[in-house]
C-alpha cells in the first residue's frame, strides 16, 4: 500500500488561531491535500469544534480540496481521560468524514500513571471503535522516562488493547528522548500507521536529548511540563532534509514494512516563511515515499 503524505496543522498554530480558512488554504496552496486538523485554538484555548460550524468548515474543505485523515483532540490533563466530551467529537467529525481521533500528549510521571493511563485509553477507544471511529495516541518525548526496566511508553503499549488503541509515533520526539524511531516502530508494528515527521537542529539550543538536559542540569527531577518549557525551543529543529535525523533510512525501512499508511509533516521550527518551509518539506518528502 502506497505511504501517503500529509501535515498536521499544529505546524501553523499560531497562523490557525488568527485566521482559520485563510491558514487552511495556505497548507493547500503549498501542495498538501491530506490534513491533520487540531481541535484546540493555541490563542484562546477553546475548541475549534465549539466555535466553527461544522457545515461551513466542510464546505471549506471542499473548496481547498483537502481531506481530514485525522484530528488532535486535546483533554484535560487533571480529568479522567473518558470524562473528555467525546460524542461531540465524534459526531463532529462524522460530518468530516474523519474517523481517526489522535490524543496529542498523557502526562504521566510513573509506572502507576501509565498503568492507569492506559486502562483509561482501553475504555475510550472501545467506545470509540463501537462508534465507527479509532484511537490513537501521539507522543512527545516524556512517554519515554524509564521507570523500572521499561519506558512508560512500554507500558502503554503493553497494557492497551491492539483492537482499541492504536499509536501516531512522533519520530522528532522520540529522537529527544534518546531512542531509535526504528526500534519503536518496530514495536509498535501495524499497530502505527500514522508517523509525524520533525528534523532536529545541526546546533540545536539544548541537548538533543531532553533526559541528558536533565541530568546535566543538576539532575533535575522529571516534570513532563516542564521539559519543554525549559529544554525545548523553535530553534532545535530544521526543516526535513536541512537537519541531523536521518530520515533516508527511516523512510527505506518504513517502506519495506509497509504498516504506514500516512507520514505526515508537523514542523515546529522556527522559520521566516512557514508555509515555505512546508512546501519544501513536502518536496522532500516525496522524494523517498
Amino acid at each position: 500500500m502506497a505511504i501517503e503524505t500529509g501535515v498536521n496543522v499544529s505546524s501553523v498554530q499560531q497562523e490557525l488561531s488568527k485566521d482559520y480558512f485563510g491558514t487552511l488554504e495556505r497548507v493547500a496552496e503549498a501542495g498538501y491535500k491530506n490534513i491533520e486538523l487540531v481541535g484546540y485554538n493555541i490563542k484562546s484555548y477553546t475548541r475549534y469544534i465549539d466555535e466553527l460550524p461544522v457545515e461551513l468548515v466542510k464546505e471549506k474543505l471542499a473548496q481547498f480540496d483537502l481531506s481530514v485523515i485525522s484530528t488532535q483532540e486535546v483533554s484535560r490533563s487533571d480529568l479522567p481521560l473518558e470524562s473528555h466530551d467525546w460524542d461531540s467529537v465524534c459526531s463532529y467529525y462524522e460530518q468530516l468524514n474523519c474517523h481517526k481521533i489522535v490524543i496529542p500528549s498523557v502526562w504521566m510521571l510513573n509506572r502507576e500513571d501509565a498503568l492507569r493511563t492506559a486502562d483509561q485509553m482501553n475504555r475510550v477507544g472501545r467506545r470509540m471503535r463501537e462508534n465507527g471511529f479509532t484511537f490513537y495516541h501521539h507522543n512527545h518525548a516524556h512517554e519515554f522516562k524509564r521507570d523500572g526496566d521499561q519506558t512508560l511508553y512500554d507500558y502503554l503499549i503493553d497494557n492497551t488493547d491492539p483492537d482499541y488503541v492504536r499509536f501516531e509515533l512522533d519520530l522528532g520526539w522520540v529522537v529527544r528522548a534518546g531512542l531509535q524511531p526504528i526500534d519503536v516502530l518496530a514495536k509498535l508494528g501495524n499497530r502505527c500507521d500514522i508517523v509525524h515527521l520533525k528534523d532536529i537542529s545541526h546546533t540545536p539550543k539544548f541537548p538533543i536529548n531532553l533526559f541528558d538536559a536533565l541530568r546535566q542540569d543538576g539532575n533535575k527531577p522529571f516534570d513532563s511540563f516542564m521539559i519543554y518549557r525549559d529544554y525545548a525551543t523553535p530553534e532545535d529543529y530544521a526543516d526535513l532534509g536541512k537537519g541531523s535525523y536521518d530520515l533516508v533510512e527511516t523512510f527505506k525501512w518504513i517502506q519495506e514494512k509497509g504498516h504506514v499508511r500516512y507520514a505526515m509533516v508537523e514542523n515546529i521550527g522556527a522559520s521566516e516563511d512557514k508555509f515555505k518551509s512546508l512546501a519544501d518539506d513536502l518536496h522532500v518528502v516525496k522524494q523517498y515515499l
